[in-house]
């Protein structure tokens, strides 16, 4: 890769659902999605209990938190490569106030091994993502995806969204770097 092309990655997570999601940027004349990739990816259909959910033990949560980490650790070209998290310190708060705990943890666990194996995690709150792309806190999540810079065919929301803080780590790269 040459100087203008930055890889990053994305992490949009939950416990029924959530996606981590690696993207290749060119920065050369204007932001370019040079190629994305799915790195992990889970998903609960309907009303069912959910890969991860309130009732889940610290094992379980740990174990599929292992899992993840090893989908990263296991590709030598995603070493040192930062991820973008959305995450907000008061998720605790919001909806179901045990499946928040058991986020909470999650998200402690999973950063923390991340970083173990060389990955640095940058947190990015929901609020973050708005303001970056020049928008007011209240806009939806709709408007925001119709305003990115760039092209994916990702229609999945949990792959948009984890793609999104992919392109705001590899920008912040850029600005520093």
């Amino acid at each position: 890769m040459d100087a203008t092309t930055i890889r990053s990655l994305g992490l949009d997570p939950a416990l029924r659902h959530g996606a981590l999601v690696e993207g290749v940027f060119d920065f050369n004349d204007k932001v370019n999605l040079v190629e994305t990739h799915i790195v992990a990816s889970w998903e609960t259909k309907g009303r069912t209990r959910g890969v991860l959910h309130a009732e889940s033990t610290s094992t379980e949560i740990m174990d599929f938190c292992n899992w993840l980490v090893a989908q990263v650790a296991q590709r030598p070209y995603l070493q040192g490569v930062p991820i973008g998290v959305d995450w907000h310190p008061m998720s605790v708060f919001w909806g179901n106030r045990k499946a928040g705990l058991k986020l909470t943890f999650m998200m402690g666990y999973l950063c923390r091994a991340l970083q173990t194996v060389g990955n640095p995690v940058i947190f990015i709150e929901p609020e973050e993502v708005r303001v970056a792309f020049g928008h007011s806190r209240g806009l939806s999540k709709d408007e925001v995806w119709e305003s990115i810079p760039f092209y994916s065919d990702a229609v999945d929301p949990d792959e948009r969204d984890a793609l999104i803080l992919a392109y705001l780590v590899a920008e912040g790269m850029r600005k520093v770097g």
